[in-house]
């Protein structure tokens, strides 16, 4: 089973334009227009209000600070690109969770294997790969014309953002275990340099994703060093939906380890009645994954 943000997630377009929501929020913060321009012409920014005008990124930036709003947010409400990458993601999980191949095979129509053309878009092709074949239960790794693509690209110089791990935390299943403990050091090297909060989620996505494969292989070992990593990041007391996937990783661990010791299976089995009651969809992603690494409650 392949594990993407583990929950379902409702996303909305509020089918507004950029410039009529900037002039929505000044007016709920009871702002006139002079007070948000700043050095900038009062013309200018009514002209981007009613005419939904382009405007510069430093421009919106100065003109968002007045009204107390940081463009993180800004940029939500309005649903640009974010929401474009967001809604691409979710049809993919849920024809997944669907098992909808037809589906599946539609989009990855849509985003052919290009890397010359356009890597992101030859990313989740790779994605759409892993994922159909995941619901034909078929087993592969990349041919080596896309290993040719994948393997350098994760491990270039420079940051990693969301598309990254996503990509990672899926097409690791194709990937030779070699491959991917390479990739998991450079990740780890690249995410301590700098990340957004938001990262840490799809880390830990990466790290369970690659934690059941090996648990499926019967690698132990390698499996407490992956619980070894997500025991030592700096996780918010509050996400508990990434502490529920670190403990349930470390007492399916355990369970693997000592089959004998009850105790074990007692804790994993008053994890998942806790959980049920909290999140039914994750609950029943947890239990699938259970089940295909053969542990039975």
């Amino acid at each position: 089973m392949l594990f993407f943000f583990g929950r379902d997630i409702e996303l909305e377009n509020s089918g507004n334009c950029i410039g009529s929501t900037f002039r929505n929020l000044r007016q709920r913060r009871l702002l006139e227009i002079k007070q948000v321009s700043g050095n900038l012409h009062v013309s200018t920014v009514s002209h981007f209000e009613h005419k939904d005008s382009d405007i510069r990124i430093f421009t919106l930036m100065s003109i968002l600070r007045e009204t107390m709003t940081d463009p993180q947010e800004f940029l939500e409400i309005v649903d640009l690109q974010a929401g474009y990458f967001e809604t691409l993601i979710h049809r993919i999980e849920h024809a997944y969770d669907c098992l909808n191949l037809e589906s599946l095979l539609q989009m990855r129509a849509e985003f052919p294997f290009s890397p010359l053309t356009s890597a992101p878009k030859t990313l989740i092709n790779l994605i759409l790969e892993v994922v159909i074949s995941d619901v034909r239960h078929v087993s592969f790794t990349f041919s080596s014309e896309k290993l040719n693509f994948i393997i350098p690209y994760l491990l270039h110089n420079g940051p990693w953002y969301k598309l990254e791990y996503i990509v990672f935390g899926n097409v690791c299943h194709a990937l030779p275990t070699k491959v991917n403990d390479q990739i998991v050091s450079h990740m780890l090297k690249v995410y301590d340099d700098w990340h957004l909060p938001e990262y840490t989620t799809n880390l830990v996505i990466v790290i369970f994703n690659l934690a059941g494969d090996r648990m499926n292989q019967g690698k132990l070992a390698d499996v407490k060093q992956f619980i070894d990593i997500l025991s030592n990041l700096s996780v918010n007391c509050e996400q508990l939906y990434l502490e529920f996937h670190i403990s349930l990783l470390r007492l399916a661990y355990h369970v693997k380890l000592h089959p004998e010791n009850k105790k074990s299976k007692y804790m994993l089995s008053n994890l998942l009645s806790t959980i049920s009651m909290i999140d039914k969809s994750l609950f029943v992603k947890a239990s699938d994954w259970l089940t295909q690494i053969d542990i039975s409650l």
